[in-house]
């Protein structure tokens, strides 16, 4: 008898183990882009020496009372970090954004576009003048939309948002201007 119990509970802290592990698994926020993976080369399309036309991106699984997601792009190798990107109420049934998502597209669907650091609506692609860049696509899950205000910069962005971020996901990929 004291063997079965035995087996019986090493198969029950087993079982907890395996769908506590698939849940997580299952539940865990996704962020990707199909153009390069986390930590290499950013195709040259996507960049001044290529189209400069946006990168796609991709995500899932986000927390179930997410109201909208912002996304900013950075490097942070540039002297001081440097804006490339900025998005927000982009809504949270949406999982991806197509390759050269263009302010027009943006505007159509009701996403708000911000400011680079080039004080420029929408887009710029990595253009580092020397040496390898690190460029962060930060994708924030947001509780709520923000108020419609075209041309926030990041600064402008994380402080209007600074209250509604329920997560954050970060997909970095690399550039040397060629």
């Amino acid at each position: 008898m004291k063997a079965t119990k035995s087996s019986l509970n090493i198969l029950i802290i087993l079982a907890i183990v395996f769908f506590a592990t698939n849940l997580f698994a299952q539940g865990q926020m996704q962020f990707k882009s199909p153009a390069f993976s986390q930590l290499t080369t950013i195709p040259s399309q996507y960049t001044c020496d290529g189209e400069d036309i946006s990168i796609p991106l991709e995500w899932g699984n986000l927390p179930a009372k997410a109201k909208s997601v912002a996304i900013v792009c950075l490097d942070p190798d540039a002297p001081k970090p440097f804006t490339h990107w900025v998005l927000y109420n982009i809504p949270a049934d949406w999982n991806k954004l197509s390759e050269n998502f263009t302010m027009e597209q943006a505007k159509q669907r009701g996403v708000v576009v911000g400011k680079n650091s080039w004080d420029k609506l929408g887009y710029g692609g990595p253009c580092p003048p020397k040496d390898e860049h690190r460029y962060y696509f930060q994708l924030f899950v947001l509780n709520d939309m923000l108020p419609a205000k075209e041309g926030l910069t990041k600064d402008e962005l994380m402080y209007a948002m600074r209250m509604n971020v329920m997560a954050k996901k970060v997909y970095i990929g690399k550039y040397k201007k060629q």
